[in-house]
């Protein structure tokens, strides 16, 4: 069973959380380098094309953000999971699914 929760990115407090979520992936991955880095988190938000509420994704176990995706169309997706995180499947067939969606709505919408 599935005990994980998603929702879109929803503004301030959410790039916050991002930017804690690159900040502990980072310190669990080291001294590996990580998939993202505070720094590419906020220098990606400004992007003035990006509908950040339909096209970022967060999933949380309890009030933990523990993965990410940031779908970019019209196929493209960056994700990361919170490296040791039990159920790592679970959350990465939700990550695909979610963005499999996504690219689907945007090739209708063209």
């Amino acid at each position: 069973m599935n005990h994980f929760s998603s929702r879109q990115y929803a503004g301030a407090p959410d790039l916050n959380l991002l930017i804690e979520f690159a900040e502990r992936a980072a310190k669990a991955r080291w001294p590996r380098s990580t998939y993202k880095k505070v720094g590419d988190v906020v220098w990606m938000m400004p992007a003035p094309e990006l509908d950040r509420s339909a096209n970022i994704r967060l999933w949380f176990d309890g009030a933990d953000l523990v993965a990410y995706a940031w779908f970019e169309s019209p196929m493209n997706v960056e994700f990361d999971i919170m490296p040791g995180l039990a159920l790592y499947d679970s959350v990465g067939d939700e990550i695909l699914e979610w963005t499999e969606n996504r690219r689907r709505l945007t090739a209708q919408s063209r």
